[in-house]
């Protein structure tokens, strides 16, 4: 099940966004990815600057609501969540199908609150709804990338618990996933529904060992 968003996809007027909000119904959001030429370079930190033309990005939107937190406590706002901690623990399977004793330490949420730009090969493995390919820098994919169909419940969308994290999967030269912060909307409601967010690398920052230079970005002005 991918969220109520592709059930009622089309069936919408301009006149009933109230009374969908009003009835508890979903909200779809839209995602543009503004990236640099080349990202997801931190493998080939100590190349010469013109040999750093990075790797696919696979990037998770994750879609937050309150009674998440009860069994995902590093998804509090507060605990600073890096990318490097989500690929370790994200799901990798339905958190109804597992005890609530579970002791496998992974993240605990429905299918339909992930949605993943991964490689075609992987899409039918990876948990999630699948959305796109991953990210491969603007020199190949173009500057803008376009994610439609990112679902959330309207009737959280102004909880101070909701949140929306976009997750980029960067890695360093040994194959590790970086520290590199998530683009967070919290909530969900302070934007509308289109989202924007700006990948790539700040170069002079490649030294860095739990970044290389690695960022994704809200970008998105408030109520805008």
């Amino acid at each position: 099940m991918t969220g109520c968003g592709e059930r009622m996809r089309g069936r919408w007027a301009m006149g009933a966004s109230l009374a969908v909000l009003l009835a508890g119904g979903c909200s779809d959001r839209h995602l543009t990815i503004v990236q640099d030429d080349f990202i997801n370079n931190g493998m080939q930190h100590g190349r010469a600057e013109k040999d750093r033309t990075g790797e696919p990005l696979q990037i998770d939107i994750v879609c937050v609501h309150p009674e998440d937190l009860k069994y995902n406590d590093d998804l509090r706002p507060e605990r600073q969540i890096t990318s490097k901690e989500w690929f370790e623990h994200r799901p990798q399977t339905d958190y109804k199908d597992k005890s609530k004793d579970s002791s496998d330490k992974l993240y605990r949420l429905p299918k339909g609150r992930i949605f993943v730009l991964c490689r075609q090969n992987d899409k039918d493995r990876t948990y999630g709804v699948y959305r796109k390919p991953c990210l491969r820098g603007a020199k190949l994919d173009g500057r803008t990338v376009t994610v439609d169909g990112i679902n959330f419940r309207s009737s959280s969308l102004f909880d101070g618990d909701s949140i929306i994290y976009v997750f980029g999967k960067f890695t360093d030269e040994k194959g590790q996933v970086l520290k590199t912060p998530p683009a967070v909307f919290r909530p969900p409601g302070k934007y509308t529904s289109a989202i924007a967010v700006k990948v790539g690398v700040h170069k002079d920052q490649m030294n860095d060992r739990d970044k290389r230079g690695q960022y994704i970005e809200n970008t998105t002005e408030e109520g805008r």
